[in-house]
């Protein structure tokens, strides 16, 4: 009877009754949503950095849990009440969604009791966008009352979402219906609305990759301006720097230019250190400069058995860029105990070295490619070490032999 009263005074009362997250039992009071959403570029793509608050003003004694749809690569996945954290679950619950891609998601789950009065919860997740031929799909679990479409939900949902340079918004959408937005200042502002009835639609946005490129390297740089400055005021059909196809080049093309400006993707392969130095003995056959020689034909070892010695690799950084890739070719003379490293790459976050890789293979040659972490791109310097073991000379005990290292920066995404 309680239940059936409270449901009655919802409909009466225009209660918020159904919320995101979603109470079990429902219903409960929310009427704000708050959220906040930097969207980045990472090696696979672009990836979504979310925090969201969520008020609620009653949550009646009978609601024991509350359930929260996430992307199904979510990670980082963290929860507070009133600034308290939560331990949360997978749910046994699937949330449905209109994208082809991901037609059902998973829920986390947190377990009461709540307080009567209502709580703020905060919800924090990184997940990776979807990726079309020709855009990016932020999609965001908004329609919660379609989970429970028996129950009424009055609420405001406000979504402040930071997109990156070089993309530019395609459309939003609540499902398939077009949805009114605003850009300010680099921010998509959205606001969702509803009374008398749940939201049942979740939130859809398009990102659109922008890329002006004249010279077809798939980047929009200095070669590309150098090919519009050359049609720089001409008048005629079929000019290379007629972005618009109005058949003149003027401050309109050039303005489309500079808003895809460093826009696109591409990889330059650098083999060359701006500088190096070496910490140590190495042996006289096996000398420091093998390995930063750039012919990655022979190694670098230390002199004596038993001994550690350091390779210091430092890469000016390039403006544009993206992510970074370390190639690495290593090997070593004999085989190690499982878990044993007989190379160490470092890398510099601009306090302290951190772990980029540790290499143990069993007699091989081999490369190696890993992405540095963005903390790694922190100074104007890529600073990388190389420790390099020589084993003892028993069995069991291998040296490890570091032939050379190369960056590859990606510009844009």
């Amino acid at each position: 009877m309680k239940k059936l009263i409270l449901a009655f005074a919802c409909l009466l009362l225009a209660i918020p009754c159904l919320a995101n997250p979603i109470p079990l039992p429902p219903p409960a009071s929310m009427p704000l949503e708050d959220m906040y959403v930097e969207i980045q570029p990472c090696a696979n793509g672009l990836r979504a950095v979310f925090t969201g608050d969520f008020t609620f003003e009653y949550i009646p004694e009978e609601v024991n849990s509350m359930l929260f749809p996430v992307p199904p690569d979510a990670n980082n996945i963290r929860a507070w009440q009133d600034a308290v954290e939560l331990a949360w679950s997978w749910s046994g619950e699937l949330y449905p969604t209109i994208l082809p891609e991901m037609p059902n998601i998973p829920m986390i789950e947190w377990q009461g009791p709540f307080p009567l009065e209502g709580a703020v919860f905060t919800v924090d997740y990184e997940h990776g966008l979807i990726e079309r031929p020709t855009e990016f799909i932020f999609f965001y679990a908004l329609g919660t009352g379609k989970y429970f479409p028996t129950y009424d939900k009055t609420t405001t949902a406000y979504f402040d979402i930071l997109f990156p340079m070089c993309f530019e918004v395609g459309g939003v959408w609540l499902d398939e219906s077009p949805h009114e937005y605003e850009i300010v200042d680099g921010h998509l502002m959205v606001t969702v609305e509803s009374s008398f009835g749940p939201i049942i639609n979740d939130l859809i946005v398009s990102l659109l990759p922008m890329t002006i490129d004249l010279d077809n390297d798939g980047f929009a740089d200095f070669l590309d301006y150098a090919i519009f400055s050359d049609d720089w005021q001409k008048v005629d059909s079929g000019l290379e720097g007629d972005i618009n196809g109005d058949n003149v080049v003027d401050s309109n093309d050039l303005e489309i230019l500079v808003s895809s400006w460093l826009c696109g993707e591409k990889a330059l392969e650098d083999d060359t250190e701006d500088s190096y130095f070496c910490e140590g003995d190495f042996d006289v056959s096996y000398l420091c400069s093998n390995a930063v020689d750039e012919d990655w034909s022979s190694y670098a070892l230390p002199a004596e058995p038993g001994a550690t010695s350091y390779i210091y690799e430092n890469y000016m950084i390039p403006s544009g860029i993206a992510t970074v890739d370390f190639t690495i070719k290593y090997g070593q003379t004999a085989p190690v105990t499982p878990g044993g490293c007989t190379s160490v790459t470092d890398y510099w976050d601009g306090s302290t070295w951190k772990e980029l890789n540790c290499t143990a293979l069993t007699n091989q040659i081999s490369t190696l490619t890993v992405e540095i972490p963005h903390d790694g791109l922190s100074t104007t310097t890529l600073q990388l070490r190389t420790r390099v073991w020589r084993g003892p000379g028993i069995i069991g005990s291998g040296s490890g032999m570091y032939y050379e290292g190369k960056v590859t920066w990606h510009f844009g995404l």
